[in-house]
């Protein structure tokens, strides 16, 4: 239950807005804080069911207060038309809760509806438009845009009496009367008929009215125009018959022959032939076979024959080349006359051609440039410097024609693409040195047959690791799992490894559950041989041979021991400790001091520090370490009289300890 005290200011103007503030409380009268989910709406009546306007708001509440401004959103603002009901009211809802009853709302004096006008007295009005009952009647401008006023003739007063007598049209006499009556002033333009009407006063001497394109309009003036064109006079000329020429005129500046007859000695400038009084052109005579040719700009004799052959070497003048030099013979022998046979003629069709002398496979390369001037298909120095018929752009080496090519040595390494292990770095090796292409060469890859093997990274027989810690230093670790080792050397296995627990670099020697634990609690690794499954791991049985146990154990520093194949660094592993602290010290006690065994200060029992507390190995190599394991004092949290059950011994079981239920598993390991 929630109680609601509100006061609400809803002084409604231009925008409409509600102020609404009021106090929140729950029905254990307890003010609600935070932010909490309003819902107000307006309704017609106290009952009604269906809100005129409503709007859900976030507001933060303090000690119970709040506040907000209700149609202040643009976008759900309050219509104004919702102030002309008589009778309004508030509900409230917090949080989906609704508080009863509604609220009836109050205006402040004239803020109802102060948006509308009902009367207006005195004083200016200025508004955008006018409207009556919702028809405009003045618009924005001003202008009255309302019905026609009809208005009654006998309603207006004051009438000229030129309208009274009832028409407004003049006679025909009436405007001649006007007209004629006294002087009538135009307007400037006035025409006639469509005619500019002349209005100069008057034009000086000689003078004449000239009408002006420019102006468009009459003006005085002078004839410009008193010289008659060729043709008007040749117009004239021919139009009149009988003309009579003046004495001395001429044509073309020749005298005009006016006589019926003319005397040869009135001709001037008679050319020597005819002066001599014969019709003789020419006064020479030719033998038999002979014609009149035209030698140096003199007519002479001369043979027949000259008209075919004029430099007479056998060659007819249509067939010769230059028939002025009888050097130069027939265009059959040098078709396009350049002075070259058409033997020896590339092109004996044009004259610019080269000749077989200096371009001789004439495929427009001279000699010099051509690297093969026998094949007209044959590349050129300049695109072929090494002359090897492959193109500089697509050449290793143009200036050397052994040199490889751009396609079948694309790294132009002199190695060829099926030989090189990356044809586009020059300097990646090759098949030759480095089979696998793994960039490790032959003579340093333990496995040139796989890329994945390349060094001692237990990934294969032939890459196998001396120990897992030895993979793990080298940075060939792929996480927990098997991996080929070789402790021993020439006899590579595969083993599991633990890289992540305390460090990493754990080799598994040894796994067992509870149903195999007769098999192994008196079997200790490091004295009984009795492998099982030790080339396919498992973790329910599984054994290295004291042949891999013993190298392993030789070179590790480290034992550990665990409960549980995945808890190593768990707060249930077991045993962490140096291996020394295993070996010959069968019924000695270690105590809390760090200075009796510094071992003790890297051993950890369960999560404990064997520098904090008193225990008892047993040797894991003597003739009595049947159990492999260690008894504890009474001091160590949640110890039993003895912990020989972790390797599931026939003794007192602790079971707050996962080593001591059926879910757990003997798991040794050495580093």
């Amino acid at each position: 239950m929630l109680t609601l005290i509100f006061c609400s200011h809803n002084a409604f103007a231009v925008p409409v807005q509600l102020a609404q503030q009021g106090r929140i409380l729950d029905s254990l009268g307890t003010p609600l804080v935070g932010n909490q989910t309003f819902t107000f709406g307006l309704y017609e009546s106290s009952t009604a069911s269906d809100p005129l306007w409503e709007e859900t708001l976030g507001i933060s509440v303090n000690n119970g207060y709040y506040s907000t401004v209700l149609g202040s959103n643009g976008l759900n603002p309050i219509d104004s038309d919702l102030l002309l009901n008589n009778n309004l009211f508030l509900e409230v809802s917090v949080n989906n809760t609704t508080l009863e009853p509604r609220q009836a709302l109050s205006s402040a004096p004239y803020a109802r509806a102060s948006e509308f006008a009902r009367n207006v007295e005195g004083g200016i009005v200025n508004g955008a438009e006018l409207s009556v009952n919702g028809v405009l009647v003045v618009d924005g401008n001003g202008s009255w845009v309302g019905p026609t006023i009809a208005t009654e003739w006998g309603q207006i007063s004051s009438i000229p009496s030129d309208l009274a007598d009832g028409d407004d049209v003049l006679t025909e006499a009436q405007v001649e009367g006007y007209i004629t009556n006294s002087p009538l002033s135009l307007s400037e333009g006035t025409t006639i008929a469509g005619q500019a009407v002349v209005t100069n006063g008057g034009c000086s001497d000689g003078e004449l009215l000239v009408y002006s394109l420019s102006a468009q309009n009459w003006a005085c003036g002078t004839d410009q125009n008193d010289t008659l064109t060729a043709l008007e006079v040749q117009a004239m000329v021919e139009a009149v018959g009988g003309l009579a020429l003046s004495t001395g005129v001429t044509v073309g500046g020749s005298p005009v022959l006016t006589e019926a007859t003319l005397s040869w000695s009135s001709i001037p400038d008679v050319p020597s032939d005819l002066a001599d009084g014969d019709d003789l052109g020419i006064n020479i005579e030719c033998q038999d076979g002979e014609i009149l040719t035209m030698d140096n700009s003199n007519w002479t004799c001369s043979p027949f024959s000259t008209l075919l052959d004029s430099d007479n070497d056998g060659v007819l003048q249509w067939n010769d080349c230059d028939d002025s030099d009888s050097n130069i013979g027939s265009n059959t022998e040098d078709g396009d006359c350049d002075g070259v046979l058409t033997a020896d003629d590339c092109d004996d069709d044009d004259a610019n051609s080269l000749t077989v002398a200096e371009d001789g496979d004439c495929d427009s390369i001279l000699t010099a440039d051509d690297c093969d001037d026998n094949d007209a298909s044959s590349t050129i120095l300049a695109t072929d410097a090494d002359c090897d018929t492959v193109l500089t752009a697509d050449d290793c080496d143009d200036n050397d024609a052994n040199s490889t090519t751009l396609a079948t040595d694309a790294d132009c390494d002199t190695v060829l693409t099926a030989d090189d292990c990356d044809d586009s770095d020059a300097n990646s090796t090759t098949v030759a040195t480095d089979a696998d292409c793994d960039g490790v060469l032959t003579a340093d890859d333990c496995n040139d047959s796989d890329p994945l093997s390349s060094s001692n990274n237990g990934q294969s027989t032939s890459c196998a690791g001396q120990t897992c810690l030895s993979i793990l230093d080298d940075g060939n670790s792929t996480g927990d799992g098997l991996y080929y080792i070789d402790p021993q050397g020439g006899s590579p296995f595969q083993a599991y490894c633990d890289m992540t627990t305390d460090g990493g670099g754990w080799t598994l020697i040894s796994s067992w559950d509870i149903a195999h634990r007769s098999t192994y609690y008196k079997a200790p690794f490091a004295t009984v041989d009795q492998p099982a499954n030790q080339d396919s791991h498992n973790w329910d049985n599984y054994r290295l041979s004291k042949a891999r146990i013993d190298p392993l154990l030789s070179d590790a520093t480290r034992l550990h021991a665990r409960c549980h194949r995945n808890y190593g660094d768990s707060g249930n592993d077991y045993l962490f400790a140096d291996i020394v602290l295993l070996q010959d010290n069968y019924g000695g006690y270690t105590t809390n001091s760090s200075t009796s065994n510094p071992h003790n200060m890297s051993c950890k029992v369960r999560g404990y520090s064997c520098s904090d507390y008193n225990f008892r190995w047993w040797n894991i190599d003597g003739g009595n370490s049947w159990h492999s394991g260690f008894d504890v004092s009474g001091t160590l949290p949640n110890a039993t009289s003895s912990e020989d059950s972790f390797s599931w011994h026939d003794c007192v079981l602790n079971t707050s300890h996962l080593c001591h239920s059926s879910a757990g598993e003997i798991v040794w390991m050495v580093r």
